[in-house]
């Protein structure tokens, strides 16, 4: 602990030593991200979940920035959550992303999704369900939207 308080700023990084019992209290606290570790040293990261959006600006490569939108957005179906929830651009580069984004999918899971061995089902109803409904709910959809629910199966969704 003596080596950090010597390279980062007290405003910048805080170590707490506490225990389990500590626990509730500390996630309440306003933190960028929260560190523990076990017994052995076992490094974990806590996730607290949320929104994480994703900014594209007109400076950007665009071809580099899909991929990996792409790859992060529809990981295990999209049930991870570190995914992309939205994606904010430059008015430039709207339609550029969008198509970018069209042939990404098209190039990671083919014409059909729904016979890829790459593209995942959702975990159970419940969860299939919901996404089904906020589907629906969150504007046009401009690639996939298909839905079968004997497989659980929501095809990939690009929304603008």
């Amino acid at each position: 602990m003596l080596i950090l308080s010597l390279v980062f700023l007290k405003e910048c990084f805080h170590v707490v030593l506490a225990g389990i019992s500590d626990l509730p209290e500390i996630v309440e606290l306003k933190f960028d991200h929260v560190f523990f570790t076990a017994r052995t040293l076992t490094p974990v990261t806590l996730i607290l979940g949320g929104k994480n959006p994703c900014y594209v600006d007109q400076h950007c490569d665009i071809a580099t920035t899909v991929q990996r939108i792409a790859w992060a957005r529809f990981h295990n179906a999209g049930q991870s959550i570190m995914a992309p929830s939205y994606i904010l651009c430059h008015t430039d580069v709207k339609a550029r992303l969008v198509q970018a984004l069209k042939c990404c999918l098209m190039q990671f899971y083919g014409p059909d999704p729904r016979e890829s061995r790459s593209f995942g089902r959702m975990v159970n109803l419940e969860f299939f369900n919901r996404t089904r409904e906020l589907l629906w709910r969150s504007g046009k959809v401009v690639v996939g939207g298909q839905v079968t629910e004997a497989e659980k199966y929501i095809g990939k969704n690009l929304h603008h």
